[in-house]
């Protein structure tokens, strides 16, 4: 009994087994990361430097440009500054509105160019421009086609990109040139303004003038002139004055 209690005291007995060396992983990360630069690199040359995704074709809808497109051939179509592009368009090309462009991977260019519509053809100084709905001149023509013509009897010089006349005026004129054919059976060769934009004649295919308020409806002014000429046609000799309201002068 006594040594079995003595072997309570000795020393256990220590075993070791052997252990395998820890391998590093800092080789297997250096690979990886050289690895990853290598792609990184390759794909940053693809992508800026390779002829892959330099701009070979530019398509162009809507409007014909020149000059502005020679500039962006070659470059990348990743860095192309179409911003800059559209900002150049609009400011050469008055008629222009809106500038719209598509990158088309990997080397096209898809311009999309929507125009003013002309409203009006402004007449001075013996020449004629064309003047969209703003009010702003756009181009200078030989012919007014067929939009309604306005004289300045002023003759005062005006520019390209130069606002010259109100949405209100250009709207009025629109209307009234659209619908008095309808309304009188008469044509009207041109309007004309003098000093102020608030009234406006025009010239009628019989050779007599017909004087309209720019601030009244078209279509009360209209009404005002169909009842005149069913009563007093063959009487009106120079002019007819719609301008006042409820009132029709006629000479």
């Amino acid at each position: 009994m006594f040594l079995k209690n003595r072997d309570i005291f000795r020393s256990p007995k220590v075993f070791n087994p052997a252990t395998e060396p820890s391998k590093s992983n800092i080789p297997k990360i250096v690979f990886f990361l050289l690895l990853f630069i290598i792609i990184a690199a390759g794909l940053w040359y693809i992508l800026i430097f390779s002829s892959f995704f330099k701009i070979k074709n530019i398509s162009v809808e809507g409007h014909q440009i020149n000059n502005e497109l020679d500039n962006i051939k070659g470059q990348n179509i990743l860095l192309a500054k179409t911003a800059d592009l559209k900002n150049e368009i609009i400011n050469k090309y008055p008629e222009i509105q809106d500038v719209k462009i598509m990158r088309g991977f990997p080397d096209t260019l898809r311009i999309k160019i929507e125009t003013f519509q002309p409203q009006i053809a402004w007449r001075t100084q013996d020449k004629i421009y064309l003047i969209n709905s703003a009010g702003i001149i756009i181009k200078e023509v030989q012919e007014s086609g067929n939009l309604p013509i306005v004289q300045d009897n002023k003759s005062l010089p005006v520019e390209i990109k130069q606002n010259v006349l109100s949405e209100n005026f250009i709207s009025f004129i629109s209307e009234l040139n659209n619908k008095f054919n309808q309304k009188t059976g008469f044509n009207i060769r041109w309007f004309e303004v003098d000093e102020t934009f608030y009234q406006v004649e025009s010239l009628v295919d019989q050779g007599w003038r017909i004087k309209f308020n720019t601030t009244r409806p078209v279509e009360d002014q209209l009404e005002a002139l169909s009842v005149l000429l069913a009563k007093h046609k063959e009487e009106i000799k120079q002019y007819a004055d719609v301008r006042v309201e409820g009132r029709v002068f006629y000479k």
